[in-house]
C-alpha cells in the first residue's frame, strides 16, 4: 500500500506542476497588455514600464514562473493584483470562506439526495417514483443555472417575499441571516451535483443486478436488501465515487455564476473578475487554487477505489 499511495502521489503533484505551469502560461500567450489596460491608454509609456519592472513582468517567462511558485511555496504569496495593488492572499482569505460556506452545503445535499434517490429511482425501475426521479434531474442537467437562480429570485424574492434578493452574510454574523441569504444559492448550486450522482448512481445500480453473481445470490433465497447493500450498492458506487472527487471542485470555486446573479462575493466572482479585467495574478491564483483541490480529490478518490474494489486493494501489497 505504501507504494501504491507513494505513486499516487507523485503523480498527484506532477499534475500541480503541469496545471501551475498551464495557468502561469495561459494568460500570457493573450494578446493585450495588463499594465496597460490597469494604467489606460493616456498614461505615458515610461509609467508602464515601471509598473512592469515592479511586477517583474520584463522578466524571462521562467524566471518570472520560477518568482511566482516560490512566493507561494516558502511565504504563501500570490502577488498583488495588478489593478489595484491588493494582496492576492488576503482576497482570497476573505473570498474563500464564502464561497465554503456556500459550496459545503451544496456539496453535501447533492451527494445525499443523489445517492438516495439513485438507489430509489433504480429499486423502482419504471415506477412513479423512478419517473420523477428521472424527471428532474434531466431538468437539472438540461436547464441553465443561471435561470433556476434568477426564476428563483422572481418567484421566492420578488412575488412571495421569502428570501433576499441578493447578498451574503455571514453565519458568525447571523445564523437566521446566513440561512435566509443562502439557502437559494446552496440549492441552485447543488441541483447539477445532484442529478449528475442520481444518474450515474441509478445506472450503475440497474448494470450491477443483472450480473451473474447477483443474480445467484437471489436464486439462493437472500433478501433483497441484503443483496442491494452488501453485494449491489458497494460495487455500483465505485465510478459515483468519481465524479464525487470530481465534484469537490465546488468547495472552493463553488460556482461562478450563481455568484455572480446574487451578487456573492465569493472566489468565484473573483475569479470572474480577474478574467474579464487581464488581472494576471488573480487569475493564476485563484485556478492554481482551484486545481490543487481538485488534484488533491482525484488522489483521496484513488484512495478509496481499494476500499471498493478488492482488485485494487491487492495491488497495495
Amino acid at each position: 500500500m505504501f507504494s501504491y499511495f507513494i505513486k499516487r502521489l507523485l503523480m498527484s503533484l506532477l499534475t500541480l506542476v503541469l496545471v501551475s505551469i498551464f495557468a502561469f502560461s495561459i494568460m500570457k500567450i493573450l494578446p493585450g497588455d495588463p499594465v496597460r489596460l490597469a494604467l489606460g491608454e493616456a498614461v505615458p509609456e515610461e509609467k508602464v514600464q515601471e509598473l512592469r519592472e515592479e511586477y517583474g513582468l520584463n522578466d524571462p517567462f521562467f524566471v518570472q514562473y520560477f518568482n511566482w511558485v516560490k512566493g507561494i511555496v516558502t511565504k504563501w504569496d500570490f502577488g498583488r493584483s495588478i489593478l489595484t495593488g491588493e494582496e492576492i492572499t488576503d482576497l482570497i482569505a476573505q473570498r474563500l470562506p464564502v464561497t465554503f460556506s456556500l459550496g459545503l452545503p451544496a456539496f453535501i445535499l447533492g451527494i445525499v439526495l443523489g445517492l438516495l434517490l439513485g438507489i430509489v429511482s433504480a429499486v423502482d425501475r419504471g415506477g412513479i417514483v423512478d419517473n420523477i426521479v428521472s424527471f428532474f434531474a434531466n431538468l437539472s442537467l438540461g436547464v441553465p443555472q443561471f435561470w433556476i437562480a434568477v426564476m428563483g429570485v422572481y418567484v421566492l424574492s420578488l412575488k412571495w417575499k421569502l428570501i433576499p434578493l441578493q447578498g451574503y452574510v455571514s453565519p458568525s454574523a447571523s445564523i437566521s441571516g446566513f440561512l435566509s441569504h443562502a439557502v437559494w444559492p446552496v440549492i441552485c448550486i447543488s441541483t447539477f451535483i445532484f442529478a449528475v450522482i442520481a444518474r450515474q448512481t441509478r445506472s450503475n445500480i440497474l448494470e450491477v443486478i443483472q450480473q451473474d453473481y447477483v443474480r445467484t445470490a437471489r436464486a439462493n433465497g437472500i433478501k433483497n436488501s441484503s443483496i442491494l447493500f452488501r453485494h449491489t450498492l458497494k460495487n455500483a458506487l465505485i465510478p459515483v465515487v468519481t465524479i464525487i472527487g470530481v465534484q469537490m471542485r465546488m468547495l472552493v470555486c463553488g460556482s461562478i455564476i450563481i455568484e455572480s446573479v446574487f451578487n456573492i462575493a465569493g472566489l468565484g466572482n473573483l475569479l470572474l473578475r480577474g478574467v474579464t479585467s487581464r488581472d494576471y495574478f488573480i487569475v493564476q491564483a485563484c485556478v492554481l487554487l482551484i486545481s490543487f483541490v481538485t488534484v488533491i480529490a482525484n488522489f483521496l478518490v484513488d484512495i478509496a477505489y481499494g476500499f471498493f474494489d478488492p482488485r485494487i486493494r491487492k495491488s497495495w501489497r
